[in-house]
């Protein structure tokens, strides 16, 4: 007994499988029944609900009947091709309006050119009354801002308003509550009554409107267009217009320029973060008298292409140093003894207890050249009557060295037998050199009257 009832329940459960699409099947239902087997009853049964919707929206926006039947096969082929990639399956009705709306609006714009191109007959097809043209353009103006709200007001305003379902159909039909949808239908409602406003329309006139000439556009796709259609989809021979063809893949190809947009849009967001960061944690560019001058990350990190760092004067600085107070301008490092300055005044000779003579440009403060090597106390520099050559003394040596004041080289040494040197002097013509100093009997006996001279030629 229990068996029997056992396989009473399975072929039951068997044959609601087998059922063809019902009235109580959801548009997600039907759309994943013709998406996974191709199930043609499944799309009979959508474009069964929506084709009114989709004619509709057409004939707002196209005035020519084989416009429109374009139209809404290439809105239906759509859906057949991108049946299995839609996202939002229990919005159906309202990708539907959309995918029609944008597929009508780009036929028009095709009949438009096409227009401009031809030549006047007299067989033309006569305008459209104004009455009517008008009408046309008032339902078109509120598909366009219908497309304008959210999703979430969107979908439930098509079903309730556009395709008349109740509250409690299109709940059923979003997975909703009924007070979801009514409340967001009422938020959609007021939306276009705000934007349509604007444009010096009322809302109520536009549904009026929409409703008294719903029964002109109420014819939906036949059988044979759309088995036409399926066939098109499946990759087969079928009779569908060029037209429609066209302006399907058309639309094919935006949407399939939507996906993309979002699938790299994560990319491009993790790019603009990285480049961000790297911008963040480099070191800003410092401003110094007016100019940009880069950051050392931003100059390069290559040691040997760093300029050496300065004072306010141009000086360097020493290596760890972050600024100088005061200058190294005529700073000699020692106790200065004796000065001298050039015969053309440009030129400031210094000779110092560490034992260097250092020349100094007299306009700038900067050392020209220094001359090392002095072993003893500096006590007395000179300067040629041409400024060429630099006489320098060193005591208790009694040594006389001669440099070369531009090339900095040492031409000449001039022992004198006095070691004490206090004084040097050169001719008028320069070619004798003539030095002064103590003796060192008279040093020792505190005698200061018995200097001794001697010259060099």
């Amino acid at each position: 007994m229990a068996r029997r009832s056992l396989d009473r329940v399975v072929r039951h459960i068997r044959g609601l499988a087998h059922q063809p699409p019902g009235p109580k099947w959801s548009d997600a239902q039907l759309l994943d029944q013709y998406a996974a087997q191709r199930d043609e009853a499944a799309f009979a049964a959508i474009v069964q609900r929506h084709g009114q919707l989709v004619r509709a929206v057409c004939w707002h926006v196209l005035h020519q009947e084989e416009d429109i039947e374009d139209a809404v096969q290439a809105t239906f082929l759509v859906l057949a091709r991108k049946a299995v990639s839609i996202r939002k399956r229990v919005s159906l009705a309202s990708w539907l309006h959309g995918v029609a709306l944008r597929i009508a609006l780009n036929a028009r714009k095709a009949t438009l050119r096409r227009r401009a191109f031809e030549k006047r007959s007299a067989n033309r097809t006569p305008e459209q009354p104004v009455a009517e043209a008008a009408l046309h353009e008032l339902q078109a103006l509120l598909d366009k801002e219908v497309q304008r709200l959210p999703e979430k007001f969107r979908a439930p305003f098509v079903l309730c308003c556009l395709e008349g379902l109740s509250k409690g159909a299109a709940a059923r039909e979003l997975g909703w509550k009924e007070g979801t949808v009514s409340g967001r239908v009422a938020q959609a409602r007021e939306r276009l009554r705000q934007r349509l406003a604007l444009r010096g329309v009322t809302l109520s006139a536009v549904l009026c409107a929409t409703a008294l000439s719903a029964d002109r556009s109420s014819a939906t796709l036949s059988a044979t267009s759309m088995g036409t259609v399926l066939a098109s989809a499946a990759g087969k021979s079928s009779q569908l217009s060029a037209k429609a063809a066209t302006l399907a893949e058309s639309m094919l190809h935006r949407l399939w320029l939507g996906q993309l947009k979002w699938a790299l849009a994560p990319v491009l967001l993790v790019t603009v973060l990285a480049v961000g960061m790297g911008l963040t944690f480099q070191k800003p560019a410092k401003i110094a008298d007016g100019q940009i001058q880069p950051s050392p990350t931003a100059a390069g990190q290559n040691r040997q292409e760093e300029q050496p760092r300065t004072d306010r004067y141009g000086d360097p600085l020493p290596p760890r140093a972050l600024a100088r107070m005061g200058t190294v301008r005529f700073r000699h490092g020692d106790k200065v003894e004796v000065l001298a300055l050039s015969p053309n005044g440009r030129t400031l000779a210094a000779a110092s207890r560490d034992e260097t003579v250092r020349l100094w440009d007299v306009a700038t403060g900067k050392e020209v050249r220094r001359f090392p090597d002095h072993k003893g106390s500096l006590r007395f520099i000179a300067f040629s009557p041409d400024g060429t050559l630099l006489a320098s003394g060193v005591s208790p040596s009694g040594i006389v060295h001669l440099s070369n004041v531009t090339s900095g080289k040492e031409v000449r040494q001039l022992q004198s037998p006095v070691p004490w040197l206090g004084h040097v002097a050169f001719s008028p013509d320069g070619n004798i050199v003539a030095a002064a100093g103590d003796r060192p009997s008279h040093r020792a006996l505190g005698d200061r009257h018995g200097p001794s001279e001697f010259a060099w030629r």
